[in-house]
């Protein structure tokens, strides 16, 4: 059954001076779907990407966020919305502990009225008492509580990125888009975070955008798949169905996919 359509990217073309980078990209994300974006280096998935996020505006095209015309709209605005987005870096603060991160990304949301109650009414108290007790439930849900105290420097690669992920969906994100959420990891850190992504999706049927390298993630999490190679959407569909395609077989996953 479709669901509707919470984000698309509309005939997205982009050029660099006379050299195009994209050309008439077109993308629907069903509300409640994990999509991955797959495609060999220079494809134009960061590019692609960047129009999305609001970073920068194509040269023709729209995206649309729920079937408004949010092209061009500054990242920052766009969380406003409920879109939220992670980098390949993480972007966390290296001098402070993980407790700290999280409640500088809390408060930053704005998640709690002047008398220190949240808006649901479950916590009472003072901003900074609320506000501990959200980020310890934040690393509880991502299977992280033991990284609590520890300071940010501390961390391994991959509890790094969580921590990262952790400070997104501060933000209470209705549609996560993730930038290479994997890039660096250890194959065990792979499957950790592969895991949580899988859990968090399933209890809260929240819709991502995807970007990753690693297929046996890519395939394993997302029910829809598109791929892009020189600039131009070759296939999309179900995953099966995209690693058996001939044309995405020769462009991308090559022997890989066999």
């Amino acid at each position: 059954m479709n669901r509707p359509v919470a984000l698309a990217a509309v005939s997205i073309a982009k050029n660099y001076g006379v050299t195009p980078v994209l050309r008439d990209v077109n993308i629907s994300v069903q509300q409640g779907q994990i999509h991955a974006l797959i495609g060999p280096n220079g494809a134009g998935k960061t590019t692609l990407f960047r129009i999305i996020s609001g970073e920068i505006d194509p040269t023709a095209g729209r995206v649309q966020l729920r079937g408004d015309d949010i092209t061009g709209i500054a990242p920052r605005l766009l969380t406003k919305r409920g879109v939220g987005r992670n980098f390949q870096v993480p972007r966390v603060f290296n001098g402070l502990t993980v407790e700290e991160n999280l409640t500088i990304a809390l408060e930053a949301a704005d998640r709690w009225r002047n008398s220190g109650s949240r808006r649901d009414g479950r916590w009472v108290g003072s901003p900074r008492s609320w506000v501990r007790e959200e980020a310890h439930q934040r690393l509880e849900t991502l299977g992280i509580p033991q990284l609590f105290e520890r300071p940010v420097a501390e961390l391994a690669h991959g509890d790094r990125k969580l921590v990262e992920l952790a400070l997104t969906l501060a933000q209470e994100p209705s549609i996560l888009l993730l930038d290479e959420p994997m890039a660096g990891m250890s194959p065990d850190e792979v499957l950790r975070c592969a895991d949580v992504l899988a859990r968090l999706h399933a209890e809260t049927d929240l819709t991502v955008l995807l970007v990753e390298h690693d297929m046996e993630t890519v395939f394993r999490l997302a029910s829809q798949v598109s791929v892009l190679a020189d600039g131009v959407v070759i296939a999309s569909g179900e995953p099966d169905q995209v690693r058996s395609d001939p044309a995405v077989r020769e462009a991308y996953l090559g022997k890989a996919a066999s």
